[in-house]
């Protein structure tokens, strides 16, 4: 630990705390520890937590009082977790005012991107948005940062303000907006950069993956960063491979929501930790039933210490899949439970007649191979078949149509199923600023 970090630690984060009225220096100490416990111990910690919640949750928010979910003698925790209904982002948006158990005038508000085409805003105190950056610190920490390390960081939040003027200036940090990532604005981060490597990279994956291609494009060669972070949006094995080649720096996955809810990343492992002290994550069917694990699934997820405003049994419209125990790696850093994969949002995957489903990777696993097509989305409007539009490149010719058709309908297998292409000059994003490669406009049954 440098001479700076220890300033950082010791000094100017309690005095932040103290100035703030927030707990983010005693957090992080509390998660490091507690991340370190053993499997059983655990165990206990997230079912002692769930109990806690779901007990104060269905006698003090007025949204569950009346829903008669007072726990029954000698039910098992999670029989009685079971009972309590789904929440969907809808109903947390009509029942605001039901779900908050203090009034709203201090609290915090978050709020997901709506880039699936329905935000979620959810509030929390001081205490509880410190918990979610001790953790967010943490999985930064898992990744190789340390607090004071220098870093590049690429956000949503351009307008910094004061309080995020200075924690940028305390933490060494040159914020950069994920909306204006050009090519004169990254010739400039490396101008002033230099030779200065040491940097941790983070931000989301699609935009590290850009200022890789725009470094790579604008002949940036001598600069590499020590470690980097992804949160936000999918981290595709190309961005991971183009990332490593531009930088010369392994992509450690986060993955949560904006909701507060900090579910799961990476460390030691391909697989993802999933952050049992903080909450509990179901997988379900769209029926509500769990999965087993190995089984794709839609996340419904627990935050069990926010109080301010409980999320019991949120369905964040993203589908993912349980690492079976069978499979849990022996060597391991951690004995935290695992996640296998990250799917993404509901509208991320192509379903077909015969419930044959086609994930993002299916799709990027093929088009990273054609360089002829820039940029590419799929839209799925009915089962009988797919629209993919297309931006072309260099060397294109409608030939290339022909192969990457056959390609496809020899991986999906279902017959009748038709592929419809479509010549356009731009794909928007969607409105976080991320790209969404797939748009699925069927109702999803899993």
């Amino acid at each position: 630990m440098n001479v700076y970090s220890k300033l950082l630690k010791n000094i100017v984060l309690p005095i932040g705390d103290l100035v703030n009225r927030s707990s983010y220096r005693k957090d992080l100490l509390n998660i490091q520890k507690e991340v370190e416990w053993s499997e059983e111990a655990l165990v206990k910690l997230g079912e002692n937590r769930l109990e806690k919640i779901l007990s104060f949750t269905s006698t003090s928010v007025p949204y569950y009082k009346k829903k008669g979910l007072l726990r029954r003698d000698d039910e098992n925790i999670y029989d009685w977790l079971g009972r309590f209904p789904i929440l969907k982002k809808k109903d947390v948006a009509e029942n605001l005012n039901e779900l908050l158990t203090v009034p709203k005038k201090g609290l915090i508000s978050y709020s997901s991107s709506g880039s699936s085409g329905n935000p979620g805003t959810v509030y929390m105190d001081k205490n509880e948005q410190s918990r979610i950056r001790a953790i967010q610190t943490l999985w930064w920490m898992w990744a190789g940062y340390d607090l004071g390390k220098p870093m590049v960081q690429i956000g949503a939040t351009p307008k910094r303000g004061v309080l995020k003027g200075m924690k940028d200036f305390f933490f060494r940090t040159k914020y950069i907006s994920a909306f204006e990532h050009t090519n004169v604005q990254i010739q400039k981060l490396f101008h002033e950069l230099g030779e200065k490597n040491g940097y941790f990279f983070g931000g989301y994956a699609s935009s590290l993956f850009s200022v890789a291609q725009i470094a790579e494009k604008e002949g940036v060669s001598n600069f590499r960063f020590d470690s980097a972070v992804s949160w936000g949006d999918k981290l595709f094995p190309h961005y991971k491979a183009k990332i490593k080649e531009v930088f010369g720096v392994e992509v450690k996955d986060t993955y949560g929501c904006n909701e507060g809810l900090l579910i799961a990343a990476q460390k030691d492992l391909d697989f993802y930790y999933i952050m049992s002290p903080h909450v509990h994550l179901e997988l379900v069917n769209s029926d509500g039933q769990p999965v087993p694990d190995g089984e794709l699934g839609h996340v419904v997820v627990t935050r069990l210490d926010n109080y301010s405003m409980p999320l019991v049994r949120y369905w964040n419209g993203d589908l993912a899949v349980k690492l079976p125990r069978n499979r849990y790696p022996h060597q391991r850093n951690l004995k935290l439970p695992l996640l296998e994969r990250v799917v993404g949002r509901e509208t991320d995957i192509v379903l077909t007649r015969s419930g044959q489903i086609l994930v993002v990777h299916f799709f990027t696993g093929i088009f990273e191979f054609i360089k002829e097509i820039k940029q590419f989305r799929v839209i799925q409007r009915n089962l009988d078949g797919i629209e993919i539009e297309i931006i072309s490149g260099r060397g294109y010719s409608k030939d290339i149509l022909i192969g990457l058709e056959k390609q496809l309908l020899e991986s999906i297998r279902d017959k009748g199923f038709q592929i419809r292409f479509k010549e356009v000059e731009e794909i928007m994003p969607t409105k976080s600023g991320k790209p969404q490669l797939i748009e699925s406009l069927i109702d999803l049954k899993i």
